[in-house]
């Protein structure tokens, strides 16, 4: 996964390693396999591999969680990002 910055192009390069949960049965609830909207959570592990530009050496990890439904999405990570 990476991110950038629109303004600069400078992006920085996470690992993410984790499972996603469909709650109840709406992984198999009508639409799921050709629509958005399902919800569902993920949970994992991250690792900041580097970056280009200002995230050039960066490195870090933690957790993060994403939760969706419909057109919503939420992420939350907690770890450390160290740039040098």
């Amino acid at each position: 996964m990476r991110f950038q910055l629109l303004s600069t192009g400078d992006q920085l390069f996470v690992d993410v390693d984790g499972q996603v949960c469909y709650p109840g049965n709406s992984n198999a609830a009508p639409g799921a396999a050709k629509s958005f909207g399902n919800p569902l959570r993920a949970t994992g592990t991250f690792t900041i591999s580097g970056g280009s530009g200002v995230f050039a050496g960066a490195s870090g990890s933690g957790t993060a969680t994403l939760f969706a439904a419909g057109g919503v999405v939420r992420i939350s990570a907690t770890g450390t990002l160290t740039l040098s």
